[in-house]
């Protein structure tokens, strides 16, 4: 695979995370009922609470032992079948910005460019090899969440992972530790 060929994977697959986590918050937020509020803070209330939501759906599907690539898959298709209608409202909304906020949302996007060329290099912190990615790697394996006894940190909160998993399951560990 060429390099620029893997970046733009790379990027496609956070892309695509970061939509799902919007698409999963937009239809919270929907439910919950938040109807008079801005774009922007449209944009990031549903990427934070889609980014929460993914976790704890993943958790109770690692839980039921149903960490499978083609469930999730469907799920993910499911909930954007639920939110279509609000995708589409928030979309009509951001084309009509006026020119003044894409000049931020463009500053914005400038500014995180160089967090997501971090995310190009390989897993090389101690911690992500030693044990947030290794568990990640014994729930796909075995389809569940599982006691990891042999790890430094055998139990404590996997919140962080869930959000690693989902990467890890579709494509590699490199696109894992955003």
């Amino acid at each position: 695979m060429t390099l620029p060929f893997f970046i733009f994977l790379n990027f496609l697959y956070l892309s695509i995370i970061a939509i799902s986590f919007y698409i999963f918050g937009r239809f919270l937020l929907a439910k919950i009922g938040f109807k008079n509020i801005d774009i922007h803070n449209k944009l990031l209330l549903s990427s934070l609470l889609g980014a929460i939501l993914v976790a704890i759906l993943i958790f109770i599907m690692g839980i039921a032992g149903l960490i499978n690539r083609y469930i999730l898959f469907f799920v993910f298709i499911f909930f954007i079948f639920l939110a279509k209608n609000y995708i589409i409202i928030d979309i009509r909304e951001f084309i009509h910005i006026d020119k003044k906020e894409k000049i931020y949302l463009l500053i914005l996007v400038i500014i995180l460019l160089p967090m997501f060329i971090m995310t190009l290099y390989p897993p090389f912190q101690a911690d992500e090899i030693s044990y947030h990615l290794a568990v990640v790697k014994q729930y796909i394996e075995t389809h569940t969440i599982t006691s990891t006894p042999y790890l430094r940190y055998a139990v404590f909160p996997r919140n962080m992972e869930m959000l690693f998993l989902m990467p890890m399951l579709f494509f590699s560990n490199i696109s894992a530790h955003f």
